[in-house]
């Protein structure tokens, strides 16, 4: 082989190795890029991992490839998944929703399904079942007990409150305090704010002078001859001409009401003119005569064109003055808050809670606890207006817990527990907690009636009237407010504009017609539920003239803090200084040290209310509904024992008095008559608050009324019907009468004369003119008067606060010596009654709770000087609720005490859905009926037999009832009943039987009174032979002494006469008694003892009210009444 190729193959061998080794060398090289690429892939991906781990959100992450991707961390993964069940002890919407329609129809609506627990001792009143005030805490209400309470009473198995809102119950516990739910209520009025109607605004006031707009503290607007000394409120004139000083109006134009209280030095005329300058040409609105010295009181409503009062004096003398003691003018359609009802309702509402991030116990964001189930709680998490009572409360906050701090534990307490209302929503992906608070509003006055109850298509706020003051929702909202002039409201579910679909018993919110309030509550869920509303009483001194309301004393230098009849209040003319709080100086002036709880003055009111922080059980009127679905039979039978024993509350205002003296007089007419000049007229008009030409007075209908009192003849008389343009005072006819004589007039002596107050409610439409002596065209009722005769006209309204027990005052006096005492009026009712310094029996108004006055007195010398005791009076006889006594000629007297409201009210006959007993009772025991029959028929059970004063009878026919449900109106188809088993009247006291039904009214169950009053008349017996023809008529009895009949004793229906014997063939007998050929009517009935009581055993069925004649020939009321308050929720 040669070495050309030997040498050919070892460098192809080398080349091969080169080759090789290259490879290599490019293999270690790639394989080392290969580990660092690895090595920075791992590094990389290892820090993506510890965030996958530790952090949200998502991390990058490489592949061999280097191809990056995101990945969600595995905290985000955990999230996500708990977003699908996040704990299972938590209900999802879901389910929670199916819960609240599960309960929607379980129960009959939103309400109370518990009342809870109360405290009935005296430091604590009981209002009803669960509600109950407290008399040593301010403005203080309780719903339930605490829950370590054992002495708490009532027919709740709960010592909570549990109330069912749209399906979701709520527990009320520890709101506002650590053990108690303890709703807190503004403080009283002060005499410093005002509410306009015309605009819904409330305007508080730097103080009371500017509230009432007292101008005699500032110069006037305008003057003419004579100077003003603000200072002493003097305007003194400095020549002979006619002039004086104007006062500028709160507004410029418009309606405006004004009080001027002033005096003149010397005897002189007086003009008010409508003016803006010392004009004497401008309008005039009133002149009056004035006596030197003598403090007159003029007060009228005016439409103003010229913006300003001119007092002017055509002719005064030089250095003659004026002393302005009070000079006020307000608009009409603005008044002083004096008077006020509070209303306390529950607003609850849907809310995530991851928005403010806190959770609340039970969802109450008034939690009072620092501290639940180991749990710090803190309150101050959300703004406080978060948890106020209302937009004056600036105090009061919850207690809470942040809920991202909250450990896994603690988050399963609250998740875990049905009563805090928490799910979770998973298109939300929230967590959300049903809330609620304990609202108080606190009131413009006291007009609510019409707008708290959620069946009525309405709204909720105050005075549905008027177009303004509707009760602001405010859900997740941290800022309290009470009312809005617009949207966002609360709705009735029957409203076209509701937004929500909830059930009829509750209010639901909404941002605009139709729009569910998506920014007040999660999806809008917001509801509200009346619970009470509260009758406030002021700060003011109590006056009763010029401030019924009031709880202070008054004060002047060198005397003590001491009532209204005292020396102290000597100088009072005016509301406005009952609100004068301050030092004693030589003028009165209100005692601060008196009138609230604890005051070392002690309080300044006669009545059962003391102190104006305080709030008493009488006050408050309960608003809440039994959410359960109620056996109606059994609530009838339950509501019947109740009713019998007056435990059904109601409410009612008290009255106010003022007289004004009027002359007969013939006028321009041929006969003289009773007759009111317009500035009379006015005056009536004035005080009723009724515009116009005529007044037509209902007392039973409306908040008024007129009485004439005669004294030169001894009679009174009703009036119905007011005319300006004629001056007319009319009165009605009896019952059945259209026209007719003087003796068909319900003109009835000066006595308390119970017939004359059960015909004011006779024919009311029927009527004549008051006229004396004269014109044959007329009716003449020479026996009221003469002409020169002075007459007084009793005029009476109705305060605008009400009560459930009432303050009551009762007046005993001549009207003369009453006008001396009280020449601007008096808050009580007239005893019709004269004293003549003889012993008579004063029979008081209504019904005396404690058998004795709160307090009384009396003057004889028009009320400079009185003398008041809280001793028991002598001659009170409890009984017969009246006092024996021989009160002077000059005398008037007061007396305070406590009475219980009326809880019925005249209605129309309704649709029956349960049929109860037939109530009797002529007992005089507030628990056997005597305030039924106040409340149905305005008498005064007087009986006082051991036995057989009250009983219930048995409902033999329900009568014939209609396709719709009612009774039919027809007697002879009327329902029947058994026989009453009274034995004969004792203390000549009036008995009532009434058929007490249940009716559904507007989707709520009341009970309806079908009935009328007993008057018990000892039948005399005739004995007749059966062929007398001597005439049998007048409702007499007759015993039957010959014949088939013999010995059997029969009785007239009738009070017309027949002379046809009863053994005329004519006759027909059955079971019943006689009747005469073909009639249909018996003409004579056999007689049982019951008749003595005229009762027919028959149940009269009438709208409203109306009178009867009963089997005696007496006129009796019948009546249809329903309770004032719903008994419940009718189910449908």
């Amino acid at each position: 082989m040669s070495i050309d190729l030997e040498l050919a193959k070892i460098t192809k061998i080398v080349s091969e190795q080169t080759d090789a080794s290259n490879n290599l060398k490019t293999a270690i090289e790639d394989s080392w890029q290969e580990v660092e690429k690895v090595h920075d892939l791992a590094k990389h991906n290892h820090q993506a991992v510890h965030d996958w781990q530790t952090k949200t959100g998502q991390v990058t992450l490489k592949d061999l490839d280097n191809k990056a991707y995101q990945v969600d961390t595995l905290a985000t993964l955990i999230n996500e998944t708990q977003k699908i069940n996040p704990h299972p002890e938590v209900m999802s919407k879901a389910q929670f929703d199916a819960l609240r329609q599960m309960r929607k129809q379980q129960y009959a609506g939103s309400g109370f399904v518990e009342w809870g627990k109360h405290i009935n001792t005296p430091q604590y009143q009981s209002v009803n079942e669960g509600m109950w005030t407290w008399l040593n805490r301010t403005n203080s209400i309780s719903l339930g007990v605490a829950d370590s309470d054992i002495g708490g009473i009532g027919v709740s198995p709960s010592n909570r409150s549990k109330v069912l809102v749209d399906g979701v119950f709520l527990a009320l516990s520890k709101v506002a305090h650590r053990d108690y739910v303890l709703p807190i209520l503004p403080p009283a009025p002060d005499g410093t704010k005002t509410y306009d109607s015309a605009t819904g605004r409330v305007t508080q006031h730097a103080n009371a002078i500017e509230a009432f707009n007292e101008c005699n503290t500032r110069a006037p607007n305008g003057s003419a001859v004579g100077v003003y000394d603000i200072e002493a409120g003097i305007y003194s004139f400095n020549g002979t001409s006619a002039g004086g000083f104007v006062y500028s109006n709160k507004a410029a134009s418009g309606s405006h009401q004004v009080e001027i209280v002033f005096s003149s030095s010397t005897d002189t005329f007086v003009e008010f003119r409508d003016s803006s300058a010392a004009n004497g040409s401008d309008p005039l609105i009133k002149l009056i005569q004035v006596s030197a010295n003598t403090k007159d009181t003029i007060k009228f409503t005016h439409n103003f064109a010229n913006g300003g009062v001119y007092l002017r004096v055509p002719t005064p003398v030089a250095g003659q003055q004026i002393t302005i003691h009070s000079w006020q003018t307000l608009p009409s359609t603005e008044q002083v808050i004096t008077s006020r009802k509070d209303l306390v309702f529950l607003e609850s509402w849907h809310e995530k809670i991851a928005d403010k991030d806190v959770v609340y116990p039970l969802g109450n964001v008034q939690f009072g606890k620092d501290n639940y189930e180991g749990m710090s709680l803190a309150n101050n998490l959300v703004a406080q207006g978060y948890s106020a009572f209302g937009g004056w409360d600036t105090d009061t906050k919850g207690y809470g817990v942040k809920w991202s701090t909250l450990s896994a534990v603690n988050r399963v307490k609250f998740l875990k527990n049905p009563e805090h209302n928490i799910y979770y929503d998973p298109e939300a992906k929230a967590y959300i907690q049903v809330r609620y608070r304990i609202r108080v509003t606190e009131g413009c006055g006291d007009d609510w009636v019409e707008s708290i109850t959620p069946t009525n298509n309405n709204y909720f706020r105050y005075n549905k009237y008027h177009q303004s003051g509707y009760i602001s929702p405010q859900g997740v909202g941290t800022i309290a407010k009470d009312f809005n002039l617009s949207y966002p409201v609360f709705t009735s579910a029957n409203r076209s504009d509701a937004a929500l679909k909830h059930d009829d018993y509750l209010y639901g919110a909404a941002v605009s017609r139709n729009k569910p309030a998506e920014v007040i509550a999660f999806e809008g869920l917001c509801f509200a539920i009346p619970i009470a509303l509260v009758q406030r009483l002021n700060q003011g001194a109590y006056h009763p003239t010029y401030n019924p309301m009031g709880c202070r004393r008054f004060l002047k230098s060198g005397l003590g803090h001491e009532p209204w009849y005292k020396k102290a209040a000597e100088d009072i003319k005016t509301a406005l200084q009952c609100f004068d709080i301050g030092e004693a100086t030589d003028y009165s002036r209100v005692s601060g040290g008196s009138g609230f709880i604890g005051s070392p003055a002690s309080s300044g009111r006669p009545d059962q209310y003391k102190y104006y922080d305080a709030i008493y059980a009488g006050q408050v009127e309960d608003l809440r509904l039994n959410a359960n679905k109620l056996d109606k039979s059994q609530l009838l039978q339950e509501s019947m024992q109740k009713i019998m024993e007056g435990k059904i509350r109601g409410r009612e205002a008290p009255w106010f008095t003022q007289i004004l003296p009027v002359t007969i007089s013939d006028g321009s007419r041929s006969y003289a008559r009773v007759r009111l000049s317009a500035e009379d007229y006015d005056k009536i008009a004035s005080l009723m608050g009724l515009p116009g030409n005529t007044v037509s007075v209902d007392p039973h209908r409306y908040n008024y009324s007129v009485m004439l009192v005669n004294p030169n003849t001894g009679k009174m008389a009703l009036t119905t019907h007011i005319s300006k343009t004629y001056g007319g005072m009319y009165v009605p006819y009896k019952q059945g009468v259209s026209n007719g004589i003087s003796d068909d007039l319900m003109i009835a002596d000066i006595e308390q004369d119970i017939d004359f107050v059960r015909e004011q409610k006779a024919n009311l439409s029927g009527r004549s003119q008051l006229i004396m002596d004269g014109s044959t065209s007329t009716i003449e009722t020479s026996s009221f008067g003469s002409a020169g005769d002075t007459i007084y006209l009793l005029v009476s309204r109705r305060l605008s606060a009400s009560f459930d027990a009432i303050p009551q005052a009762d007046i005993v006096g001549h009207p003369e010596k009453i006008l001396e005492a009280f020449p601007d009026g008096v808050c009580g009712k007239w005893i019709p009654a004269l004293p003549d310094g003889e012993t008579q029996t004063y029979f008081f108004n209504r019904k005396m709770r404690s058998n004795k006055p709160t307090l009384w007195g009396s003057t004889t010398n028009a009320g400079v000087n009185w003398t008041f005791v809280d001793d028991m009076p002598s001659g009170m006889d409890a009984i017969q609720n009246a006092r024996s006594h021989n009160k002077p000629a000059n005398s008037v007297y007061l007396y305070f005490y406590d009475a219980l409201s009326s809880f019925t009210q005249s209605d129309t006959n309704r649709a029956v859905t349960s049929f109860g007993n037939v109530l009797v009772t002529q007992d005089r025991h507030v628990s056997h009926g005597n305030r039924l029959n106040e409340s149905l028929t305005e008498n005064i059970g007087r009986s006082d037999r051991s036995h057989n004063r009250q009983s219930q009878l048995v409902l033999q026919e329900q009568g014939r009832v209609n396709d719709g449900g009612k009774i039919d109106l027809t007697y002879y188809s009327a329902p029947k009943h058994a026989e009453i088993n009274f034995s004969a009247t004792k203390n000549d006291t009036r008995a009532l039987k009434s058929m007490v039904t249940l009716i559904d009214k507007d989707g709520l169950l009341y009970a309806q009174f079908h009935g009328c009053e007993l008057q018990y008349v000892k039948q005399d017996v005739t004995d007749i032979s059966e062929s007398s023809t001597e005439p049998r008529g007048n409702y007499s009895v007759y015993r039957i002494t010959d014949g088939p009949l013999k010995g059997r004793l029969l009785k007239r229906l009738e009070g017309s006469s027949t002379n046809v014997p009863f053994n005329d063939v004519d006759w027909s007998i059955d079971e019943k008694g006689i009747k005469y050929r073909s009639n249909t009517n018996h003409s004579f009935i056999f007689f049982k003892e019951s008749f003595n009581w005229g009762d027919d055993q028959t149940i009269p069925i009438v709208n409203g009210e109306d009178v009867k004649t009963d089997l005696n020939g007496n006129t009796v009321k019948v009546f249809c009444h329903h309770t004032l308050l719903p008994l419940g929720i009718a189910s449908h």
